[in-house]
């Protein structure tokens, strides 16, 4: 899902994108699971410190699977389900 301008409803659709590839300290996940909250709210109207541009990816809290990793990676691992928080931290999840 993006977000292709600041408005309404009617700015968000489905979307295929790339896959993108982890850099260095970061993972990839397969998103199971997405929360919109009210920041994303904010972020489709427009509110400045709310996003980052256009078209504007919300979903800033999303559970899955590991997918793939970058260079320096290790406290995770390929297959892991995990948990990502609105801070990018992500956690071990069982469920």
């Amino acid at each position: 899902m993006e977000i292709t301008e600041p408005g309404g409803p009617e700015v968000v659709r489905f979307a295929e994108r790339d896959e993108p590839a982890p850099g260095p300290g970061q993972v990839t996940i397969r998103v199971e699971y997405a929360g919109l909250n009210f920041v994303d709210v904010l972020a489709r109207r427009g509110v400045p410190g709310y996003f980052t541009g256009w078209p504007f990816v919300p979903g800033m809290e999303v559970g899955g699977t590991i997918h793939a990793l970058g260079e320096g990676v290790d406290t995770v691992a390929a297959g892991d389900r995990v948990v990502v928080t609105l801070n990018g931290k992500f956690l071990p999840y069982q469920w």
